[in-house]
């Protein structure tokens, strides 16, 4: 169900007082529209690009696309009275807007520096901390560089390191709006309310 707490509203759009038609099928199918618009959105953004380490994490240069869950997350609620579109996935609403991000209880966030980390991460622990203490269990050596600003890995059996998570205060996500009304879907929504005052009007 869309919702506002990872994303924004998109619009409350009235119908006409001369529209007979069941005014919550029109609104649903009218969400319907503004899915699909916002999924092609989604699709078609370019700008801004994803950051080279991004790039390289994702595998593609897509910056609102990765692993297809933001996409599929696009749903709509309507009702007699209105229709709001919209996601309930996390991170969904710092994508459209943009801002900063900073650890909550960490000092600092744990950016993973390589596909490899992704890997480590799959196999020991999903998030940071779990993946560190699954490794450290498994025989790995997990030790900051000089700088501080990276944790590095070595395991035991091995004498070449790797660069597991780059640590930094905050990161600031550019906003790329996706949940937008452009022209041409006024255009679409109000040739579709036309034709059902046409068909349901007085």
């Amino acid at each position: 169900m869309a919702t506002q707490s990872a994303a924004q509203r998109i619009q409350h759009i009235d119908l006409t007082k001369a529209l007979k038609a069941p005014k919550r099928d029109v609104y649903n199918h009218i969400g319907n529209l503004m899915v699909s618009s916002t999924q092609r959105k989604i699709r078609a953004k370019k700008n801004p690009k994803n950051s080279p380490l991004t790039k390289q994490l994702k595998g593609n240069s897509k910056p609102l696309q990765d692993t297809g869950l933001l996409m599929a997350s696009i749903n709509h609620r309507a009702t007699d009275k209105q229709v709001v579109v919209g996601t309930n996935k996390v991170g969904a609403r710092i994508l459209h807007e943009g801002g900063a991000i900073r650890p909550k209880k960490a000092k600092s966030l744990a950016i993973p520096a390589s596909k490899n980390t992704l890997k480590m991460m799959k196999r020991y622990g999903s998030s940071p901390r779990q993946c560190i203490d699954g490794m450290k269990k498994n025989g790995w050596n997990i030790y900051s560089s000089k700088s501080g600003k990276t944790l590095m890995a070595r395991h035991k059996s091995d004498k070449y390191s790797i660069r597991l998570f780059y640590l930094r205060k905050s990161v600031t996500i550019s906003a790329r709006p996706y949940l937008t009304i452009i022209q041409k879907d006024r255009e679409v929504i109000n040739t579709y309310v036309a034709r059902m005052v046409v068909k349901h009007g007085k």
